[in-house]
C-alpha cells in the first residue's frame, strides 16, 4: 500500500505544535527526578554490557570464524544478536541461524542474570517514584484547584503511578501499565491483527518501506531495521500511517506510544524516531504534534505528547517514522485519544 508523499514528508519536515511547558514548582522535583530515572537507566545499561562480556566474546568467536567462510548470513545473524545482548533485549528464542551446542548455555545464564539486573533497578526506579511522587503531594496541598499548577502535578502523578513519567511529560523505563485517556483512534495500535492476506491490518506504509512484526512472550510489535544509506549518515525514511477519525467538538489530542531502540542515534527533533499526528483544518491548513524518542537504547521506553485542537479540525493523520535515523527500533501500543 502507498501513501501520498507529500503528506509523509510534511509529517517529518513541517513544523511543530509547541509542547506545553512545566511551570518552576514543576520543573524543579521533574527535573530531578528524571535525572534520577536517567541515572538509574545508564548504570542499567553499564550492568548489563558488563554482565554480556562472556556471551559476546563467544559469539566474536563465531564472527570470525564465519568471517574467514565468508558466511555473510551467520556474520549478520551475530551482529544482530551481539547488539541484543549488550542492550539486554535478547529475543526468548536464540535465532535458528545461530549454534545452540555453543551458545545456549551462556545465553540463558545471561538472560538470567539480566533478568536479575531488571529487578534490581525496578526497586530501585520504584524508590525514585516514591520521592517524586511525595514531591508532588506537597505542591498538590499548595496548588490552586483548576491551576496550571494542580493540572501539571496531576498529570505528572498519574504518569508515575503509570510508569510513563521521566519528570518532563517524557521518556520512562519500563513498559508499564498506561492511564487510559479514552477510546483509541488508533486501529490495531497493539499491530496484533494481521489480515488473511498477511498484511497488518489498519495501517498503510510506502512501498518502501521495510518493517517486520516481532514477537515477545506472544505480544506482537513492529520493528524497523534500516542501515545507513546516506553521506550524513542517515538512512531511508520508514513509515506506516493511518488516518483516524476526530470526535466532534474535541478540543485536545494525547499521544502515547512504545518504543526500543538499538544503536539509534538521535539527529534532531525533525530526525529522531517517534509518532507524529497530523491535523487538518476546515481551510486545509494543516498542524503537527509529535512524540518523539529523544533517549538511550536498549529498554521499552514510553513517549507521549498532547496539545489543543484547531477549532475548525476535520480529519487527522497518525504516522509512525524511524525519522531517517539507521539502527533497529521497535514501535508498540500506539495510542491516540481525544477530549
Amino acid at each position: 500500500m502507498r501513501m501520498r508523499g507529500l503528506d509523509l514528508l510534511a509529517c517529518v519536515l513541517g513544523t511543530v505544535i509547541n509542547a506545553q511547558e512545566l511551570v518552576p514548582e514543576v520543573g524543579g522535583p521533574a527535573g530531578r527526578y528524571k535525572a534520577a530515572v536517567d541515572a538509574l537507566g545508564k548504570q542499567k545499561s553499564e550492568v548489563v554490557a558488563k554482565a554480556a562480556q562472556s556471551y559476546v566474546s563467544v559469539l566474536d568467536g563465531i564472527e570470525k570464524s564465519a568471517t574467514a567462510k565468508g558466511d555473510v548470513d551467520l556474520i549478520a545473524a551475530v551482529v544482530k544478536e551481539r547488539e541484543a545482548a549488550v542492550a539486554g533485549t535478547l529475543e526468548e528464542d536464540l535465532p535458528a541461524a545461530l549454534s545452540k551446542a555453543r551458545l545456549s548455555g551462556t545465553r540463558k545464564a545471561l538472560q538470567k542474570n539480566v533478568e536479575k539486573i531488571g529487578e534490581e533497578y525496578v526497586r530501585k526506579r520504584k524508590q525514585a517514584d516514591a520521592e517524586y511522587l511525595r514531591a508532588l503531594a506537597g505542591l498538590q496541598a499548595k496548588a490552586v484547584p483548576g491551576s496550571d499548577l494542580a493540572k501539571q502535578v496531576a498529570a505528572e502523578k498519574a504518569a508515575v503511578l503509570a510508569g510513563g513519567s521521566s519528570g518532563n511529560g517524557g521518556n520512562g523505563e519500563s513498559k508499564g501499565k498506561k492511564v487510559s485517556r479514552g477510546k483509541n483512534a488508533v486501529v490495531n495500535g497493539d499491530f496484533e491483527k494481521i489480515g488473511a492476506d498477511g498484511k497488518l491490518e489498519g495501517w498503510n506504509w510506502y512501498t518502501s518501506t521495510v518493517f517486520t512484526l516481532g514477537t515477545e512472550k506472544g505480544n506482537k510489535f513492529v520493528c524497523f531495521d534500516s542501515k545507513p544509506e546516506n553521506v550524513d549518515g542517515t538512512s531511508g525514511l520508514q513509515m506506516i500511517s493511518q488516518k483516524i477519525e476526530i470526535p466532534k467538538g474535541a478540543e485536545r489530542v494525547y499521544i502515547l506510544a512504545q518504543i526500543r531502540t538499538v544503536n539509534v542515534v538521535s539527529r534532531g527533533k525533525d530526525k529522531s524516531p517517534g509518532i507524529m499526528i497530523v491535523v487538518l483544518d476546515q481551510k486545509g491548513k494543516k498542524q503537527y504534534r509529535p512524540a518523539f524518542w529523544q533517549g538511550k537504547n536498549g529498554s521499552w521506553k514510553e513517549i507521549k505528547s498532547e496539545g489543543p485542537l484547531p477549532l475548525d479540525a476535520v480529519s487527522a493523520e497518525i504516522a509512525v517514522l524511524n525519522g531517517y535515523c539507521p539502527g533497529r527500533i521497535d514501535f508498540d501500543d500506539i495510542e491516540v485519544t481525544f477530549k
